[in-house]
């Protein structure tokens, strides 16, 4: 719990993408224009340190550069919550916690997840094609 001057507030915060969502937003995009593998390859040599993070993501964006605004939205449907994210989430705000989520995703794949979960706040990297 936090402490916010005399209120005290409970908050939990999660990542949007691998602990709410089950996957990467980036993957399953480049599965509409057929670079899933090698966006997963980029993504996966990202965390484990092998590319500048930095240089990986730009490298990422760049293959899917010309992707429609259909085809995105088609890819933020197919989302699937990991395995009782969605009952946790419920439970939490009926116990009165405030829920916030982050990530470095794409503005309708972010809003679309945190309306899915209830989220009432969050932290957002905007990313462009």
């Amino acid at each position: 719990m936090l402490k916010t001057g005399k209120d005290t507030t409970k908050k939990a915060v999660f990542d949007m993408e691998g602990v709410l969502v089950d996957g990467e937003y980036l993957v399953e995009l480049a599965g509409e224009v057929g670079k899933a593998e090698e966006i997963h390859k980029l993504t996966e040599a990202g965390i484990r340190g092998e590319i500048n993070w930095e240089e990986g993501l730009q490298r990422r964006v760049d293959l899917l550069k010309g992707i429609s605004s259909e085809q995105a939205h088609a890819a933020t449907e197919r989302l699937r919550f990991m395995p009782g994210a969605r009952q946790l989430c419920a439970r939490l705000k009926r116990q009165g916690w405030m829920l916030i989520s982050i990530t470095e995703g794409f503005q309708f794949m972010f809003g679309a997840g945190q309306a899915r979960v209830g989220a009432r706040s969050g932290l957002q990297q905007r990313a462009a094609l």
